[in-house]
């Protein structure tokens, strides 16, 4: 086993072993579960359902290490234990500071902080991956312009990258007023329409580069037709 799949086990269990003593001795026996769109609590449940939370750090690691050699599926994994190592810190350090809970409080933990600006840096950071996909992989833009060949691929997958990489990059920013105002599922809509309007330029832009490829590629065939066609009157100018 390599430094980096050591490392990446020892913090799912480092995550392990703190959050379970966090549990066990300072967590409240009841704890929140559900919450509203405006951040109030409106179900508690058994602090030992948070036995998701500490078990699926340690899960990714040990699946990421596993497809290690898969290198895209093995990266998603990486990414998917760095947001629940993340999103153990908020919970667990919420939770182990209040003495108790009761339906109708506000929750301390905005969404904003807990899911938006995480979908944001999730896909900040897949933005920078993608233009490394190997040819026809299943995570990749797959569609008829990206798969016809794999000049194209590069090409779509280079611009779809600096796309959303900075569209991305807009939507953390615009998420920080959410964080202090309880309208997060405004902040989801407008993750949503920055990822619609985001794509819809990419297919655009695809459709162009697609256009442009058949273009030359006509350019080069008839180019290439009358080279032989030269060459046959060469010869038989010859003969």
């Amino acid at each position: 086993m390599n430094k980096n799949n050591i490392f990446t086990l020892s913090l799912g269990i480092v995550n392990l072993v703190i959050t379970l003593c966090l549990t066990i001795f300072c967590v409240p026996n009841s704890v929140p579960l559900i919450a509203n769109f405006d951040e109030e609590i409106i179900v508690l449940c058994s602090k030992w359902l948070l036995v998701l939370n500490i078990s699926l750090p340690l899960i990714f690691a040990t699946l990421s290490i596993i497809f290690s050699k898969r290198k895209n599926i093995s990266f998603l994994l990486k990414l998917l234990l760095g947001i629940m190592l993340y999103e153990n810190m908020l919970v667990f350090a919420y939770f182990s500071v209040e003495n108790s809970f009761s339906v109708g409080d506000t929750s301390q933990i905005p969404y904003a902080i807990s899911i938006l600006m995480p979908i944001a840096i999730f896909c900040v950071i897949w933005s920078q991956k993608m233009k490394r996909l190997p040819y026809k992989c299943r995570f990749g833009m797959r569609n008829k312009y990206s798969l016809e060949t794999e000049f194209l691929w590069k090409q779509i997958h280079l611009l779809a990258s600096d796309t959303y990489f900075k569209s991305f990059l807009v939507a953390f920013v615009l998420m920080i007023p959410f964080v202090f105002i309880k309208f997060a599922y405004i902040g989801l809509v407008v993750i949503l329409i920055i990822f619609a309007v985001s794509t819809a330029y990419i297919l655009k832009e695809s459709k162009k580069l697609h256009n442009k490829y058949l273009e030359l590629k006509d350019h080069h065939e008839k180019h290439k037709k009358r080279m032989e066609e030269y060459d046959k009157m060469q010869e038989k100018n010859k003969g």
